[in-house]
């Protein structure tokens, strides 16, 4: 008679499969901060080249026209002074770089320099369609931040806040305060000290940074949001990035001693200053400085062309006159000694 055997199946106890589960969300756990470290270094490395091809195109524009371009042009100087976030538009930096990014149709849209910016902010005028939509090599990718700038919204012919192209890269004015002109007064507070190499009407050359381009932040970056997340009532008042094309800023009248407050709106779209930490997170002033997702610092582009991040602990008093290592990279005829950075 033939025998008959019977096999046993194996399979996992309810303990064995627990441990299974165990051990796979542990190396889950230990592979995703991997992952994401990797994604991030991506992203670093790709902001790091935004803010080198933006450079180029900066000395591009300097073989070109002899001088950096001013951040922003005051078209609008007989205005109603600034008020509720609704000034007309004016022309800003990028958009005097765009040819040297290979955006010649965009520049030849927009009509830069042959109208205002306030009229090509009308929906009405083909450039209208380039003045809000987004463009990758203005954005960090950390910043999750939509395409368009709803926080900084300058006014169209009309008189209508419009939002427009979102930039993260914003220049360099200076170690403290925005004041609009190329020469301001000397009230013994150190603000002709304080200025940078980037200010409204401006026309630096390379030869006016005598503090050396390996010592001078010609580009930093700023984020959208308040790093903390929404604070309440005033969380719009944090960040905001910047502006790519166009930037707020009606008022000028020609009085200097009244100017923080007439282009602060305008400036502050455009470029950053040193009246804030790094990633400073101590209230509206947060908006002046400069900010990024990167853990611990911001990265910046000197004028030589190179990119470096910079710690958000850097030596900064934020005191009137530049007086602390980061100040001495704002400034770019102060004639520091600098330390390592």
């Amino acid at each position: 008679m033939k025998r008959i055997s019977l096999r046993k199946r194996k399979a996992f106890t309810l303990i064995e499969l627990l441990v299974v589960i165990a051990i796979i969300a542990i190396l889950i756990a230990l592979l995703l901060p991997a992952v994401q470290q990797a994604r991030e270094a991506a992203r670093r490395t790709q902001c790091k080249n935004n803010l080198k091809q933006l450079g180029l195109a900066m000395h591009n524009y300097h073989d070109v026209h002899r001088s950096f371009p001013p951040a922003l042009v005051a078209e609008n100087k007989q205005r109603a002074p600034y008020s509720n976030g609704t000034t007309r538009a004016n022309w800003a930096w990028g958009s005097f770089i765009a040819p040297m990014l290979e955006l010649n149709n965009a520049y030849e849209t927009m009509d830069v320099g042959s109208v205002r910016a306030s009229d090509a902010l009308e929906e009405t005028h083909p450039g209208y369609a380039v003045l809000t939509q987004g463009y990758p090599m203005f954005r960090c990718p950390s910043d999750t931040a939509p395409e368009i700038n709803l926080r900084r919204r300058p006014s169209n012919a009309s008189g209508q806040a419009v939002g427009t192209s979102l930039s993260n890269y914003v220049v360099n004015h200076g170690s403290n305060w925005f004041q609009p002109v190329q020469t301001v007064y000397n009230n013994n507070n150190c603000w002709n000290q304080v200025q940078g190499p980037f200010k409204v009407d401006g026309n630096t050359r390379m030869r006016d940074i005598t503090d050396g381009t390996s010592n001078t932040i010609m580009i930093g970056e700023r984020i959208y949001d308040d790093p903390n997340g929404d604070r309440g009532d005033h969380a719009n008042e944090f960040h905001r990035a910047g502006n790519v094309w166009v930037s707020m800023g009606d008022g000028f009248n020609g009085n200097l001693t009244n100017q923080g407050t007439s282009f602060w709106a305008g400036l502050s779209g455009v470029a950053f200053c040193g009246r804030q930490y790094i990633n400073g997170t101590d209230g509206w002033e947060d908006s002046m400085g400069a900010s990024s997702r990167h853990t611990g610092g911001a990265q910046f582009l000197l004028f030589d062309g190179s990119a470096r991040f910079i710690s958000e602990n850097i030596q900064h008093n934020r005191s009137r006159c530049p007086d602390s290592l980061y100040d001495s990279l704002l400034t770019h005829q102060w004639g520091e000694v600098l330390g390592e950075f």
